[in-house]
């Protein structure tokens, strides 16, 4: 029997050994490599050439999508899925829609983790334990052709990360934020802090002053997403 070769890619350290701990005794599987970014995971896959890539979707100098979207240029056939933090329905779609197999959660379990292994080994697709390929399919559905398939594959950003760096790049603070969009303080903190891992910043102040200099450009993608809902 021939051992599936694993490339594990995460900027975090602990993520990588944690996953490979959970692997490191079942002879279906052999760790290859790991990345710490996704330039890494380009180099190490187009050098070990893994059978299967787990990576995270937000790393230093290349996401993890972004990694994904340049080794299929040259390998189609590439098998890929993400572990990341956010498992929302956004991220499902774009995973999707770039060739990914699947989304599941860092806190995943040694018996989901080599279930998502196998049904990707076979084919197939794996977004948590509770995801039918008929679920998978409504959610596709929902955000094909719309305006977020347009946003999220060409800029990587959510509607709502959009307002919020709009926001923030007119000097607003978390609780004028909360109050224009009429969410909580929690929840805007929430989507400020997803939006520093994507763009790899490291506190607020960075944020602003990305918002503030990158001001046009998002005004932009607020353009093509008005735009393709008219």
């Amino acid at each position: 029997m021939n051992s599936k070769k694993i490339l594990i890619a995460d900027d975090h350290s602990l993520i990588r050994d944690g996953i490979a701990k959970l692997l490191i005794n079942d002879p279906n599987y052999f760790i290859v490599a790991t990345a710490a970014n996704g330039l890494e995971l380009i180099q190490k896959y187009f050098y070990y050439k893994p059978d299967i890539i787990l990576t995270d979707i937000s790393m230093p100098k290349l996401s993890g999508i972004d990694a994904l979207k340049r080794i299929r240029e040259f390998d189609s056939d590439v098998k890929a899925f993400f572990i990341s933090m956010y498992l929302s329905e956004e991220n499902i779609y774009l995973i999707y829609s770039i060739g990914g197999k699947g989304l599941v959660d860092k806190t995943i379990s040694e018996g989901e983790l080599r279930l998502a292994l196998k049904r990707i080994c076979d084919g197939g697709h794996f977004f948590g334990y509770g995801m039918s390929t008929e679920e998978l399919l409504k959610i596709v559905k929902k955000y094909q052709g719309n305006k977020y398939s347009q946003k999220i594959e060409a800029h990587g950003y959510t509607e709502r990360e959009v307002d919020i760096m709009l926001l923030l790049g007119d000097g607003c603070t978390i609780e004028e934020i909360s109050a224009e969009l009429n969410i909580s303080k929690r929840t805007v903190e929430t989507y400020r802090n997803r939006l520093c891992m994507k763009l790899n910043l490291k506190n607020t102040p960075q944020l602003i002053k990305y918002a503030v200099e990158n001001k046009f450009d998002i005004e932009l993608i607020k353009k093509i997403i008005s735009n393709s809902t008219s």
